[in-house]
C-alpha cells in the first residue's frame, strides 16, 4: 500500500471514519434510498442516491474522506480494504430495528486510477404487498392469480433490473404459501427471509446451483419451487422438467421487454413442446414513479394528449375505455378518473421531487391452445404476443395509461419508462 491507501485503511478503523459512514448509511434509509454511490471525481468526490429510480446528488467529499469511506465498507463486508485492482463483492448487515432489517451489497468498481463503491440497501423484513398495492390490478390480477391456482407448470415474472421482479415473486409466493403446501426457494442471494419457506442459496463454489436446487426439490416432497434467477439452457430445462413433474415453478427473468423474455425462454429450451404445454403465464413489468400524494395537482387530458396515447398505444379511445372500465369492474368499481400532473416545487413529503415511490406496469400472458400451438412450431414470439393482445391481453403501456389516467402518475413518465 501507498502511504495514502494506508492513510485511508487507518482512518477506516476510526470512531469518525466508521461514525460518517453508518450516518451516510442511516441517511439514505431514511430518505428512501435503495442505492448508494461513492464517486471519485477529477477534483472532487461525491455521493449520490437512488431515489424512486433517479439519482440524485447529495453531497461532495475530498478524495481521502472517500477513500476512508469505502474503505470502512470493504472492511464491513470483509473485502480487501487496500485492493483495488478488480471488482470486489460482499454483503454486510447494517442495522436490525422492530421496522426493519437493512442488509448492506457492496460492489467495488476499479477505475483507471481510482475506486468506486455501489452499495445497494435490502430490507429484509420489508412488507409483502398484495397485487393490488404492487398496481397488478382489473383482468391481469384475476389471471395470474387463475394462474396461480394451477397444480403445476411454470410461471415467470421478468423485467429489467431492478424493476421490482423480485418484490411480485415475493407476493405470488405469498398466495401460495398454505400449510398444504411445502415451498422451496433457490435464491442468488437470498434478499428477504420469508416466513414457512425453506430458502436455498446458490452457492456455485459447493457446487450448489439453480439445476442442483430443482433437484434437491425433486428429491424432497417439495411441490412448489422458486427460482429467483431462471437464465441458460440447463436451468430452463430442469424449471420445464420439474414442471411436467407435477411441481409449480415460479422464476425471475430479466429481459427488456415481453418479446424479449419469450425469446429469451424459446432460446433455452431443447424440447419447445415442453415450454409449450408447460408454460403457464408470463408477467412482464416495469416501474414507473409515483405521484406524490401531499402535492399532486390537477391536470386536464386535451385533445393531442389522447392522441398521443392512441398512437402509441395503436388502440382507439374506445379501446383504452374498455380497458379502464374492466379495471374498475375487479377494483369493485372504486375508480376515480382524474389525470393528475407534479407539482413542479413539490413539498418536504417528498424532497420537492413532486414523486414520492413507485408503482408497476404490467403486462400478463397467459397459454392459451392456440399460443401452444404456435409455441410448439417454433413461432416468432413477436406474433403469439400479438395474437395474444387481440385475445385480451392489456399491453404494458395501456396500463400504464390507466394508471396516469387514475391520477397514480403522469403520461409523460409512463412514456419516458416505455422508452
Amino acid at each position: 500500500m501507498n502511504p495514502s491507501e494506508q492513510a485511508a485503511v487507518a482512518l477506516a478503523d476510526s470512531s469518525v471514519a466508521a461514525k460518517a459512514a453508518e450516518q451516510l448509511l442511516a441517511d439514505a434509509i431514511a430518505h428512501g434510498a435503495h442505492t448508494l454511490h461513492l464517486e471519485p471525481h477529477q477534483d472532487r468526490a461525491r455521493v449520490r442516491y437512488r431515489i424512486d429510480g433517479v439519482l440524485h446528488e447529495w453531497a461532495h467529499l475530498s478524495e481521502h474522506a472517500l477513500g476512508a469511506l469505502i474503505a470502512h465498507f470493504k472492511h464491513r463486508a470483509a473485502l480487501t480494504p487496500h485492493e483495488k485492482r478488480w471488482s470486489q463483492e460482499g454483503r454486510f448487515l447494517f442495522l436490525s430495528t422492530p421496522e426493519g432489517e437493512y442488509t448492506i451489497q457492496l460492489t467495488t468498481i476499479p477505475l483507471a486510477d481510482k475506486e468506486k463503491a455501489v452499495l445497494h440497501i435490502f430490507n429484509t423484513r420489508l412488507q409483502t404487498h398484495n397485487f393490488a398495492q404492487l398496481g397488478i390490478w382489473g383482468d391481469t390480477r384475476k389471471q395470474l392469480n387463475r394462474a396461480l391456482t394451477a397444480k403445476q407448470g411454470l410461471i415467470v415474472i421478468s423485467g429489467p433490473q431492478h424493476s421490482g421482479v423480485s418484490t411480485s415473486l415475493r407476493s405470488a409466493l405469498t398466495t401460495l404459501n398454505r400449510p398444504t403446501r411445502s415451498i422451496l426457494t433457490v435464491e442468488d442471494p437470498i434478499e428477504h427471509r420469508l416466513q414457512g419457506v425453506h430458502q436455498l442459496r446458490v452457492d456455485r463454489a459447493k457446487g450448489i446451483d439453480v439445476p442442483h436446487g430443482i433437484s434437491i426439490a425433486l428429491k424432497s416432497d417439495i411441490n412448489t419451487i422458486l427460482l429467483s434467477n431462471l437464465q441458460g439452457k440447463r436451468a430452463t430445462d430442469a424449471a420445464l422438467e420439474a414442471g411436467t413433474k407435477g411441481r409449480m415453478v415460479l422464476a425471475g427473468m430479466h429481459a427488456a421487454g415481453m418479446v424479449q423474455t419469450m425469446q429469451q425462454l424459446i432460446d433455452a429450451t431443447s424440447e419447445h413442446y415442453l415450454l409449450a404445454h408447460n408454460l403457464q403465464a408470463v408477467l412482464y413489468q416495469r416501474l414507473i414513479r409515483r405521484l406524490c400524494d401531499n402535492c399532486k395537482l390537477p391536470a386536464r387530458p386535451d385533445a393531442a394528449m389522447l392522441r398521443r396515447i392512441t398512437m402509441r398505444t395503436n388502440i382507439t379511445v374506445a379501446t383504452l375505455q374498455h380497458f379502464m372500465e374492466e379495471t374498475a369492474k375487479h377494483q369493485g368499481g372504486r375508480m376515480t378518473l382524474q389525470l393528475m400532473s407534479a407539482n413542479p416545487l413539490g413539498c418536504d413529503e417528498c424532497h420537492h421531487t413532486g414523486f414520492k415511490g413507485r408503482v408497476g406496469m404490467f403486462e400478463l400472458f397467459t397459454n392459451s391452445a392456440q399460443a401452444q400451438r404456435r409455441l410448439s412450431g417454433h413461432a416468432d414470439p413477436t406474433a403469439v404476443l400479438h395474437n395474444a393482445v387481440k385475445a385480451g391481453m392489456m399491453p404494458m403501456l395501456v396500463d400504464g395509461f390507466v394508471k396516469a389516467l387514475c391520477g397514480l402518475t403522469t403520461i409523460e413518465e409512463v412514456l419516458h419508462s416505455y422508452k
